[in-house]
């Protein structure tokens, strides 16, 4: 877990305490317990203070605050209740998060302190009578209560920290995703790109020395023509390595700029749509998203012959939707068959993109003509946390579509 995770963590088991004040606090006026109820009054106000802090990155005095807060309250409210109470419990509940601090030094100092701190209060609870006498059912109540709440924060605690681990793990893999991507994109440019627009070159060269009238120079003409189809769609593919900067932060702007990149320079007319209101999707979501799309798109401007090429997003309340639909000559069940054998690599690519994203992809022919390539991602794979339910969106258009393998 980063520093940063850390102090979040941090900030947001102060909000979790606070709370927990409040609930006790109207237990001890209900039981009427004046001075127990003025403690929570006063914890209250302490992990305010300490939240306070750590939002601008005060942390130590937070901190210290916070563990002042644990020892004093639980330890006071112990000897008013009786160690039978179980309000010591709560002394255990910022072991995960020392547990989880990178300095080896504070976190065992730390958990020795408060060892003797747990052992000292068991200590003393045995000499001091409980300032409170509790009916032995009420204080089974409390006891139970304690301990739920308790169990309650652990898990809590622990889960949190499991998604922070979680997210820095993807956010590693994506990292290391995009370096390889990189240098695989350079590696190809300086070396099968290079060599094969040398050999172009010298082709050229060659060709101007056979007189115009000789077959062979037609044959000639032709194999540059297509050396030059293979140079371009060489670069097309680079590019699809290279994420653009801010696909992640904004699909519909990345979409629509590789869009009317193709456009322009295959001449085709291009349309894009967006359904519902927009939210920020999780960043690897967004970038398999943005990679589907376009290789959605090239195949679509590269090898449909289409007068227009629409893209359609969706952000809806149970799913991100993108669709991706031209007017063409359509699509081949067989190439769709032959993409599982691993003959037509961007549809097979596609396919496993959405795999890993959990998501529904389809890919087929439409009503009217052309092709439809549909995907689907749930919204608890596709959006951030906390991030706003859009609206109920209007009905799409309804299409026929031959399934890929998912």
């Amino acid at each position: 877990m980063s520093r940063g995770a850390f102090w979040l963590m941090l900030r947001q088991v102060a909000v979790w305490a606070a709370c927990v004040d409040g609930l006790y606090l109207v237990v001890f006026l209900l039981l009427d317990m004046p001075v127990a109820a003025l403690l929570n009054i006063l914890s209250a106000s302490m992990y305010g203070t300490a939240y306070w802090l750590l939002s601008r990155r005060i942390n130590r005095p937070a901190v210290a605050l916070m563990w002042t807060e644990v020892l004093v309250h639980a330890g006071s409210c112990t000897v008013l209740l009786g160690w039978d109470s179980g309000i010591h419990y709560f002394l255990l509940v910022f072991l995960p998060a020392v547990a989880v601090s990178r300095s080896y030094t504070l976190t065992l100092g730390a958990l020795a302190f408060l060892l003797a701190a747990y052992v000292a209060l068991d200590a003393v609870t045995q000499v001091v009578p409980a300032f409170y006498v509790l009916d032995p059912q009420l204080l089974t109540a409390l006891r139970w209560l304690n301990i739920t709440v308790v169990f309650v924060m652990f898990t809590w605690i622990a889960r949190h920290y499991v998604y922070r681990v979680q997210t820095a793990e993807a956010g590693l893999r994506e990292m290391a995703t995009m370096v390889e991507r990189e240098r695989i994109a350079r590696e190809l440019h300086d070396t099968v790109l290079q060599d094969v627009h040398a050999l172009v070159l010298r082709f050229q060269a060659a060709m101007q020395k056979v007189p115009p009238h000789e077959p062979a120079r037609a044959i000639m003409e032709t194999a540059l023509e297509h050396a030059d189809r293979v140079l371009v769609e060489g670069r097309d593919r680079l590019s699809g390595l290279r994420t653009p900067r801010n696909a992640g932060k904004n699909v519909c702007e990345a979409l629509a700029a590789a869009g009317e990149e193709f456009s322009a320079q295959y001449g085709v007319s291009f349309k894009l749509r967006h359904c519902g209101r927009k939210q920020e999707l999780q960043e690897v979501t967004a970038d398999e998203v943005y990679r589907i799309g376009r290789e959605a798109l090239l195949n679509a401007f590269q090898h449909a012959r289409a007068r227009c090429v629409e893209v359609e997003v969706s952000h809806g309340a149970e799913s991100f939707s993108l669709r991706v639909r031209d007017d063409g000559i359509g699509i081949d069940p067989h190439r769709l068959s032959s993409a599982h054998s691993g003959q037509r690599w961007g549809l097979v690519g596609m396919r496993e993109r959405a795999r890993r994203l959990g998501a529904r992809l389809s890919v087929g022919p439409r009503n009217g003509g052309g092709t439809l390539v549909d995907l689907c991602v749930p919204a608890a794979r596709a959006y951030k946390a906390g991030a706003p339910t859009a609206p109920d969106l209007p009905p799409m258009d309804a299409v026929l579509s031959i399934e890929c393998e998912r």
